[in-house]
């Protein structure tokens, strides 16, 4: 398409707009344009260059002074064509017409030469651009060789404003189609909060669609949400680069302290050796002596899209802990120390019913018994317990003047084992019973008969096995 004599260079054409738009309008447009002809997004083989042109015709038109030295070479008019000669008559006319065929021959050899030369040049460009972003991954951060590269400074592929530490970011996005995996990057150079902004939403792609392939769609989805929460990955060699361009342009605005900063920045990111670390060394010197105040790093440390991009899972493991708390408190309640029977006090169990007994398995020595082996029960209540002890269990209550038979006395002289007339066997403590003398006469035997009426029945003996010798604990 032929230039406009208003839009010499196209730069108009580019963006979309007129000769008479306003800086604003120019702004605006740049965002949009860039969104569509980035390398990463663009398809078209010439897409490098493309974006190169629109970055010329931005950096161009927003300028106001280089505006103004367009808009005048705009309004100079294009040099007249000398007017035809006229054919001069006989064998010099003849000679002349010869002569101009001629010359317009050379001249379409030359142009068609030109242009076959440009083509190649073109191709070879376009191969080395492709051969760097298979090699590498993504586009170089500095336009290919033989082009021209651009004054001002880079800004962000997002928001368009110009910053003074972008960043060359690679985002990672995998998406589960079954039995494989797709990954797409997401590359470009982004201010910080638009790198935040991108690497929670890959992220968030990531939570949503990367789990649903076999096998490998967790492993690469995990391994994409590690790269998105560090920040992406920022090529050094990409990064030095960047920085050493905007501080170049910085440097041209006057700018120093700021040129310096972003130079220092661009030495500690260039490969050692290599020519990328020669050429900020080199702007060091020229620059001279430090400034007073260094600049910051803005992003060193983790900023809002880190702690966006745990909300996920930290939501997840909530969910998770309130779905499964119910099914685990019986197992917490379950895991307390809970006392055994014999430690478990229970009501108590009047005398005159059976129930087994647990007898306890703590070896006692035997001692002689103080006078006989009936006693009765001197306290008001006395508690028959399953062991030696009062933390073993209650079985049964034995009221004041009950006879109990004792059958064993531990080591201590404390607890005895001792049988009621209903042959209920518990321990009870031994200070809370009183001896009775074997030619006394208890209200009732032990066997629970009726006693023997008629003179002499108090003094009368209790018949075996009461009279036996007292039979010491087993082992």
């Amino acid at each position: 398409m032929a230039a406009s004599p208003t839009d010499p260079k196209g730069y108009y054409r580019i963006l979309g707009l007129s000769p008479d738009a306003t800086e604003a309008a120019i702004k605006k447009a740049y965002r949009h344009k860039a969104m569509i002809l980035h390398p990463d997004l663009n398809k078209s083989p010439n897409a490098v260059a493309e974006f190169q042109r629109l970055n010329d015709a931005h950096q161009t038109l927003a300028d106001p002074k280089t505006r103004r030295a367009y808009d005048t070479l705009a309004a100079t008019p294009p040099p007249r064509d000398p007017p035809p000669q006229r054919p001069r008559p006989g064998a010099q006319a003849y000679a002349h017409a010869q002569a101009q065929a001629n010359r317009a021959q050379a001249n379409r050899t030359q142009a068609n030469r030109t242009q076959t030369n440009r083509t190649q040049t073109n191709k070879a460009q376009t191969n080395r651009t492709q051969t760097n972003r298979t090699q590498t991954g993504h586009a170089h951060a500095t336009p290919p060789p033989g082009q021209k590269a651009a004054l001002g400074p880079q800004p962000c592929a997002a928001c368009g404003q110009v910053t003074a530490q972008p960043r060359f970011v690679i985002l990672e996005k995998v998406t589960g189609l079954g039995l494989r995996v797709k990954r797409e990057p997401i590359t470009g150079v982004f201010c910080r909060r638009c790198a935040e902004r991108y690497a929670f939403l890959a992220s968030l792609h990531c939570w949503l669609k990367g789990w649903w392939a076999i096998p490998s769609g967790p492993f690469q989805t995990i391994a994409a949400l590690w790269v998105n929460l560090r920040g992406g990955l920022k090529p050094p060699r990409e990064n030095s680069q960047l920085l050493l361009r905007q501080a170049r342009a910085f440097l041209a605005r006057g700018d120093r302290a700021l040129a310096q900063g972003l130079a220092n920045q661009a030495l500690a990111l260039a490969p050692d050796p290599g020519q990328d670390r020669l050429n900020a060394e080199r702007m060091l010197n020229a620059m001279g002596a430090e400034p007073e105040r260094r600049l910051r790093n803005v992003w060193s440390g983790p900023g809002s899209g880190f702690w966006l991009q745990l909300t996920p899972p930290v939501g997840i493991a909530l969910m998770i802990g309130l779905i499964t708390l119910p099914w685990y408190r019986p197992s917490l309640i379950s895991t307390q120390p809970v006392p055994t029977a014999a430690q478990t006090p229970s009501p108590p169990v009047p005398v005159g019913t059976s129930r087994p007994l647990n007898r306890a398995s703590t070896p006692v020595a035997p001692v002689t018994l103080p006078q006989g082996r009936i006693h009765s029960v001197a306290a008001p209540t006395v508690a028959l317990r399953t062991g030696p002890g009062t933390q073993y269990e209650a079985a049964a209550l034995a009221k004041r003047g009950t006879f109990l038979v004792v059958l064993e006395v531990d080591a201590d002289g404390i607890w005895a084992r001792a049988m009621t007339a209903q042959g209920l066997v518990g321990f009870v403590p031994l200070e809370l019973l009183r001896p009775i003398a074997a030619e006394e006469t208890p209200p009732g035997p032990a066997d629970g008969s009726a006693p023997e009426a008629g003179p002499g029945a108090g003094k009368r003996k209790i018949p075996s096995p009461l009279s036996k010798p007292p039979m010491p604990l087993s082992p």
